[in-house]
């Protein structure tokens, strides 16, 4: 039992929310997160935050988002936390 609520502490301890976009090259950018569930969850939904997150950021600038990649890998209890990865860049608005 000591040992669940130990791994249990430290994957809520683990940064759950992504360190913010990282510039990769011209309006390009890199978003990567480790789900705060570690092994006993989806990447899925840590890819949506991102995209979100992405989406929020190109808007900010009165841009859209371009997803050029996006990847989720899912959890393994005791091995691995679930994680997400997204490549974007930043584009003018249709229309403008």
């Amino acid at each position: 039992m000591k040992t669940i609520l130990f791994v249990a502490a430290i994957c809520a301890l683990a940064a759950c929310s992504s360190g913010g976009p990282v510039k990769t090259g011209p309006d390009t950018y890199y978003l990567t997160k480790k789900s705060a569930g570690c092994g006993f969850s989806g990447g899925e939904g840590s890819k949506a935050a991102l995209l979100r997150e992405a989406n929020d950021f190109c808007a900010k600038q009165g841009k859209e988002i371009k997803t050029l990649e996006a990847d989720a890998k899912n959890g393994v209890p005791f091995v691995r936390c679930a994680s997400a990865e997204v490549q974007f860049r930043c584009v003018s608005a249709a229309g403008n």
